[in-house]
């Protein structure tokens, strides 16, 4: 059966132009079962900086 689905727009922010992205991360890992993960992620545009710190720690059992 084929259903029909009625077209939609999504409005936001425009995108910056000429813009730089970087991630920078590693990996440390504990035990056999366990890695802790930090990354840096950086936006570097004209008109935006964004900047941001992830961290993750997987256990695997």
């Amino acid at each position: 059966m084929r259903r029909c689905v009625p077209n939609f727009t999504v409005a936001g922010v425009p995108l910056a132009q000429n813009t730089a992205l970087v991630k920078v991360g590693a990996d440390l890992r504990i035990s056999e079962q366990v890695r802790l993960g930090m990354a840096y992620v950086g936006q570097f545009a004209d008109s935006v900086t964004v900047n941001a710190v992830q961290a993750n720690l997987a256990w695997r059992f």
